[in-house]
């Protein structure tokens, strides 16, 4: 479990969050769609014991840093996505 936001892995992906093309989710029902769509799944997030190459264990101080949601659901997940800049008419 990462306990702290000066962890290496965790400033890394705080510094992604402030691409354009990269988006927090804390829904899982987002999450999950997502997961379906042609998003690019970075990492995700949670408070649970569910360790894969995906997912890293987190505590609730280092989730919160993810997301503004007052009442946490447990998981945040980075996605990176195609972003297209609209062409005017």
């Amino acid at each position: 479990m990462i306990t702290s936001v000066q962890n290496q892995q965790i400033k890394d992906l705080l510094s992604k969050t402030s691409q354009k093309n990269v988006v927090c989710l804390d829904n899982p029902k987002l999450i999950d769609e997502a997961l379906k769509s042609n998003c690019k799944l970075i990492k995700i997030l949670t408070l649970k014991d569910e360790i894969n190459e995906n997912t890293i264990q987190v505590s609730f101080n280092v989730l919160k840093k993810f997301t503004n949601t007052v009442t946490s659901q447990g998981v945040v997940a980075l996605f990176e996505f195609e972003y297209k800049q609209l062409k005017p008419p």
